[in-house]
């Protein structure tokens, strides 16, 4: 659920389907995104854009009038696997969780794509990354089997110039078993 305007919250309802819910009379209308089955997540990012995940299809961006701004997936972009199931924003940067292809950090100014899996980087232990979560100078990455990982936002510096910010990957927690 994410703020829509002064009167209604954006949602996704339990058939899948992204609807405008009144906050004042509970009503439920149609979003004005012409997509809406098959959404999985929606994140408002600090510019305003609603970044929202169909499952298998990767994500799309849309302005406040529902006008399609951007898409990725497989096909058209360097993300690295459509299903996304969270999605975050860390300095204008949006964060995706992906199932099967780690983490993929959109840069929408520049339409860059980063990669954070096993794949590309032997430190990250998993490609299966159910949620995010971030918190001061951490993102907190939580994986399918493989616990909590911690990556701490540095910077490279060469010749007293500032270069593109990088991750460092901080700490693995592994998940406490249930019932112990």
């Amino acid at each position: 659920m994410e703020p829509f305007d002064s009167t209604h919250y954006l949602i996704i309802n339990n058939a899948w389907e992204i609807k405008l819910l009144n906050k004042h009379t509970g009503e439920i209308t149609d979003s004005p995104f012409g997509e809406s089955s098959n959404a999985y997540d929606l994140y408002k990012d600090s510019s305003g854009r609603y970044w929202v995940s169909f499952y298998g299809q990767g994500v799309k961006c849309y302005n406040q009038d529902g006008q399609l701004l951007t898409s990725y997936n497989t096909r058209n972009s360097n993300l690295s696997n459509d299903i996304v199931l969270d999605i975050t924003e860390w300095d204008k940067a949006i964060w995706l969780a992906t199932d099967g292809g780690g983490v993929n950090i959109i840069y929408p100014d520049t339409h860059d794509i980063q990669i954070l899996s096993n794949k590309e980087n032997r430190q990250f232990p998993a490609n299966s990354v159910t949620c995010l979560c971030h918190s001061n100078n951490h993102m907190w990455i939580g994986m399918v089997r493989e616990g909590v990982l911690g990556a701490e936002r540095f910077y490279h510096y060469l010749y007293q110039s500032c270069t593109k910010p990088s991750l460092r990957l901080v700490r693995q927690m592994p998940l406490m078993p249930m019932g112990r």
